[in-house]
């Protein structure tokens, strides 16, 4: 039988995970294949929807109303007690989903706590996961449906162009990304090689950047991060099987790479918490930076590689690193 949230007092609020791990899915799926809808005044909130019935035939519907598509929730849950003794409340975002009757409905505002309105848990929790990955899978296919041939945006490059083409092209111009890459990723750092690999392979993911994502992944799998980490990273960095303090770099380089703007003092204090040091977060800013500019300058060349290609370049940089 499905338990309702508002039936919940205890100080520790234990569905509190469950409904975030609900709506991070949520947010992934209106991200990656929901429809937009513009305000139709400036002062009015947008709307996202998303619709969609589950591997078991469960109908979602899937909203989102607010300034801007959120890529993440507070951490910091109130209490149901605590809601009726601050009412009038206005949330700045509102994620709602149906599956099909109301089984979600949270608000918040920007820097308060998150309001849990509604909530039954049930199986549709696991449909929601599997679209969510579905979805995630879809949004980073390194196959091009209109053929195996991939025609360059580079006039002058060859037919299914890769980095290093690129690269030959125009040595002048890209060459010195080597030696910088090199220093960045493997030289001296807090963070050790994997972990930077995986902050690459997760800004990529985050950029569906099908190149760069396709090798780091490998990369990161062949300097020891778990294959399932990045699967569950998209959908929730809470749960996640990696390790608690690389939580809130993942999560800052995510939000850097999605929102630049709403980058806050709080973000960076979650990673000082944490027990990392400023040259990490400066390393992890660093990273995420050139990473956006590799996915940007392969996407818009239009490289997209194929799985040969990502496996044989991943192997190159596990064993030779940047500067080769």
């Amino acid at each position: 039988m499905a338990r309702s949230y508002r039936d919940v007092e205890s100080a520790q609020i234990p569905l509190a995970e469950d409904v975030k791990e609900a709506a991070h899915g949520a947010l992934s799926l209106l991200a990656m294949a929901g429809g937009a809808v513009p305000a139709a005044a400036g002062d009015e909130p947008n709307h996202w929807q998303f619709e969609q019935s589950g591997p078991t035939g469960t109908r979602f519907q899937i909203s989102c109303i607010g300034p801007t598509l959120p890529t993440t929730i507070p951490a910091e849950v109130i209490r149901p007690a605590e809601i009726a003794k601050d009412r009038p409340f206005v949330g700045t975002w509102r994620v709602v989903i149906k599956a099909p009757i109301l089984v979600l409905d949270i608000y918040w505002q920007a820097g308060k706590p998150l309001r849990i309105m509604t909530f039954a848990n049930g199986d549709w929790q696991q449909e929601l996961s599997h679209l969510a990955g579905d979805a995630r899978k879809e949004k980073h296919c390194t196959t091009d449906r209109r053929g195996s041939t991939i025609m360059p945006r580079i006039r002058t490059l060859p037919e299914n162009p890769t980095l290093m083409d690129l690269r030959a092209k125009y040595a002048s111009l890209f060459e010195l990304l080597r030696p910088y890459g090199q220093q960045l990723m493997r030289g001296p750092s807090p963070l050790t090689p994997g972990q930077r690999e995986l902050i690459a392979a997760y800004t990529s993911a985050t950029n569906a950047c099908r190149y760069c994502h396709g090798v780091h992944t490998l990369v990161a799998e062949g300097l020891g991060v778990d294959p399932a980490v990045l699967d569950k990273l998209w959908t929730d960095i809470g749960s996640a099987p990696v390790e608690e303090r690389m939580k809130p770099l993942l999560s800052y380089a995510r939000k850097l790479t999605e929102a630049p703007s709403q980058v806050s003092d709080a973000d960076a204090d979650a990673v000082y918490t944490a027990g990392w040091s400023e040259e990490a977060l400066v390393h992890t800013i660093a990273v995420c930076a050139y990473f956006n500019q590799m996915n940007r300058l392969v996407e818009g060349a239009g490289i997209v590689g194929s799985p040969e290609r990502y496996a044989a370049n991943a192997e190159t940089l596990v064993a030779l690193g940047y500067q080769r």
